[in-house]
Formats: C-alpha cells, sequence, structure tokens
C-alpha cells in the first residue's frame, strides 16, 4: 500500500516514501495521484555519540570518575590518567588497566571493544620498570686498579668509552679480558665478563 501524506497548500511537492514503496505521492490541485517517480534519497543525520562514565580505581584506593566516549582508546585513556596525575604521576608505560580480570594490552582498542560501558570500573595497576642492575667489576691501567659498577647488558665498546673518561684518560682505548681484546659490538656479558673480574684499559693501537 501507498502511503500519500497531505499538505494544505496546493503545491507540487515530491514526498519521499517508506524503502518498501517504489512510488511517490504528489498534491495535484484537489486530486491525490501516485506517480512513477524515484524516490528522493535523504541524508539522515547520525545520532551524537553519547559519553558514559567510568570509574578509574587506583592501588591506594582512589577513584575518580571520567566522563568518556566509547570511541577513546586504552592508549588515549592512559593519556588522560597522567594529565590528572592520578597515581602521584605514574607514567604511561608503568601503567597496566585491567577491566572485568583482563589486562587490556592493546592500546589501540576503543573502550567499546573491551567492553568498556556505562558505570564501568577500570582498575590501573603501577608496574615499575626495574633499573639495570650494575656489576662491579674492577679496571686495570697501567697506573692502578679501580673499581666500576656498570650493568653487564652495556655493549664493550660503550663500557670502554666510560671507563676511559672515569679514569681520567685521553684518547681512544679498548676493553681486554683473560689477554683477549673484546668485541666493541658484544655486551660485556656476552663476553664473558662477570661480577668481580678484572679487565684491563688499553690504548688502541693504530
Amino acid at each position: 500500500m501507498t502511503i500519500c501524506m497531505v499538505y494544505p497548500t496546493p503545491t507540487t511537492v515530491t514526498y519521499v516514501t517508506t524503502r518498501d514503496q517504489p512510488k511517490a505521492c504528489k498534491y495535484v490541485t484537489s486530486t491525490y495521484r501516485c506517480l512513477e517517480a524515484p524516490v528522493v534519497a535523504t541524508t539522515i543525520p547520525k545520532c551524537q555519540e553519547e559519553p558514559i562514565f567510568v570509574t578509574i580505581a587506583t592501588m591506594d584506593g582512589h577513584e575518580e570518575v571520567l566522563c568518556l566516549k566509547t570511541s577513546v582508546t586504552i592508549q588515549d585513556l592512559k593519556e588522560h590518567i597522567k594529565l590528572l596525575k592520578m597515581g602521584h604521576g605514574v607514567q604511561v608505560a608503568d601503567m597496566r588497566l585491567h577491566h572485568a580480570g583482563l589486562q587490556l594490552n592493546d592500546g589501540s582498542a576503543t573502550l567499546a571493544k573491551c567492553g568498556i560501558a556505562a558505570g564501568s570500573k577500570v582498575e590501573m595497576v603501577v608496574t615499575k620498570r626495574q633499573k639495570p642492575r650494575k656489576a662491579r667489576v674492577f679496571l686495570r691501567t697501567t697506573s692502578e686498579t679501580k673499581p666500576f659498577d656498570v650493568d653487564l647488558s652495556t655493549l664493550v665498546a660503550e663500557a670502554a668509552k666510560t671507563a676511559t673518561e672515569q679514569c681520567g684518560l685521553d684518547g681512544t682505548y679498548v676493553l681486554t679480558f683473560r689477554g683477549r681484546v673484546l668485541d666493541g659490538s658484544k655486551s660485556l656479558k656476552d663476553a664473558g665478563v662477570e661480577m668481580g673480574n678484572v679487565m684491563k684499559l688499553m690504548p688502541e693501537e693504530g
């Protein structure tokens, strides 16, 4: 069945019918007729995205209610939490967000994708990245032997440069260990250096 809309002014106007109706109607003088006219497509504005209220809880029991859009990503949420200085100014890289027992690892995922809706609670856990543990080794130069605290994952070339500066030496030096010159592209650990070992700091041969 085709439905025709009636307007009081007798002007020629084309009206859009419902999708399952192939015809459009128009008012002509005092007679209503259905014409074989194409249905005019109209653009219906999309509804604005409604914000939701989400509770962010920290490990110290502090809670903050945020007004967010569901299109916000997890990374954006972390940045927002940082700006609010929740968790005593914790860095984004140290944040771990949890919702419904799951850790939200994908920073590009939206709140909607993660199942976070109005009234949801997100727990923030802080995992401090541990600083590399330094090992005490010893440097032997032509005049003295002195302690040298260094992370064994440091490249040999970088360790040699640091050792040269700490010993107050000029020029370019290399590290030797057990009678061999260490490869500058390897780490001290890969070169077999362990805590308590003695390395020699020798001038690089031209």
